[in-house]
């Protein structure tokens, strides 16, 4: 866990940075700074999960409110002020600290933000940000409310919380075995009409949305997808939202029980992937997708963007999904991944073996020959350059022959182009 400045340089994980400072920020001003350079962050790299918040409280070890900097002048969420506040801490050794401070009544006048710091210091934090303040800064033990926002006893809704629980205890989806997408700069997908490229951030991929405006469905993107074979498959849509995106877009579906075509307002639920349900496809050349123009008023825009196709049936080959690395060998992550067309692979030793490194599609077709040959113990580095290679999921599977006998790991890429 850490506490960092963050910047998005695009629309997908590779992109954020962090930075050792924010822009220098005096405030108030409503001169806007300029982005910061690239090239002075560095990537985040294996980002899990991240909560927004701000501003800053400690950094090193020290108070270190980033208060103009971050731009909260005129936000409410006052400085010097003492208020109900929420912040989040990490300490020394990787432990995480959250804190609720009540105030705005007798018993409690809650906490200016550098003396929210000094408590986050004195608790044995290293780094803390702000969170929230006033009547959502809650805490709830069980089902039981542990503090008093504002003096009350009452719960407020709120948009976001942090729970902390047994990690068997969330239902987590079981990951695809089968994962095909398709986005529209892609061999598979085809325009007709007066399709154009949307300026609007958030696309999916390298390839920005296509956009048209509503008619007779004589403007049609239809993807041509290839199965690794028939079956059940979960089918979703990536589009970007704007306000004058179709409330009517119409996606149609050739699948193998005949046709059918699902309406999704495009409006809402920008930049993720929405499901349009889940279909028996036939694995040939008959599967399509269509999005077409038809049925949408002709002063709104259907977007065309891309589609995923996920299948949870048995597995065809009996290449594992992020097994746990056995002993003898260790397969990082690549980096970057996802990426295009371009990824760093490397692979640790603890003592030689003769080595084949392939790249494997999730129907269990090898795809590329990485490397083959006798290694070293230690820690070895291979590129992969996927030109010529389709988007999609794909497999790494190093296989390695030692004295001990053999030893193998894998692990999954994500092409997009």
């Amino acid at each position: 866990m850490s506490v960092d400045w963050i910047y998005h340089f695009g629309s997908t994980v590779s992109d954020i940075y962090r930075f050792d400072q924010p822009l220098p920020y005096s405030g108030p001003s409503d001169d806007p700074r300029p982005a910061p350079v690239q090239d002075e962050g560095e990537p985040f790299a294996d980002l899990f999960m991240s909560v927004g918040g701000g501003p800053v409280l400690v950094k090193d070890g020290q108070v270190h409110v980033t208060y103009n900097e971050e731009i909260f002048w005129g936000s409410g969420v006052g400085r010097d002020n003492r208020d109900p506040r929420t912040a989040a801490g990490v300490t020394s050794d990787g432990k995480a600290i959250l804190l609720v401070a009540d105030g705005r009544y007798t018993a409690s006048q809650g906490l200016s933000l550098p003396e929210l710091a000094e408590v986050m210091i004195d608790l044995g934090s290293v780094e803390a940000i702000n969170l929230d303040g006033g009547g959502s800064s809650q805490m709830t033990v069980g089902t039981d409310l542990v503090n008093r926002p504002t003096g009350g006893t009452f719960q407020r809704p709120v948009a976001t919380f942090l729970a902390v629980m047994p990690a068997d205890s969330i239902p987590v989806q079981e990951e695809s075995d089968v994962e095909v997408i398709i986005d529209t700069g892609d061999e598979s997908a085809s325009a007709t009409g007066g399709w154009f490229e949307s300026a609007n951030q958030g696309f999916y991929g390298d390839t920005p949305s296509l956009i048209v405006a509503g008619g007779d469905g004589s403007e049609t993107v239809t993807f041509n997808p290839d199965l690794p074979r028939d079956g059940e498959y979960e089918l979703s849509a990536w589009w970007v939202a704007s306000f004058n995106r179709s409330p009517n877009a119409a996606f149609v579906i050739e699948h193998a029980d005949g046709r059918d075509t699902v309406r999704v307002d495009q409006s809402t639920n920008t930049s993720r992937w929405n499901s349009l349900g889940t279909f028996t496809f036939s694995g040939t050349s008959d599967d399509q997708v269509i999005v077409s123009n038809t049925g949408s008023s002709s002063d709104t825009f259907v977007v065309a963007d891309a589609i995923r196709f996920q299948s949870w049936d048995d597995m065809v080959t009996s290449i594992r999904v992020n097994p746990e690395a056995p002993e003898g060998v260790i397969l990082h992550p690549a980096y970057p991944n996802p990426f295009n067309p371009q990824t760093q692979l490397s692979f640790s030793l603890t003592r030689p073996a003769d080595i084949s490194l392939n790249i494997y599609d999730m129907s269990g077709r090898r795809v590329s020959t990485l490397t083959e040959g006798r290694f070293s113990s230690g820690q070895h580095e291979v590129t992969w350059n996927a030109n010529g290679i389709a988007s999609g999921v794909y497999m790494i599977k190093l296989t390695g022959y030692t004295a001990a006998g053999t030893i193998q790991d894998t692990r999954k890429l994500t092409l997009i182009k």
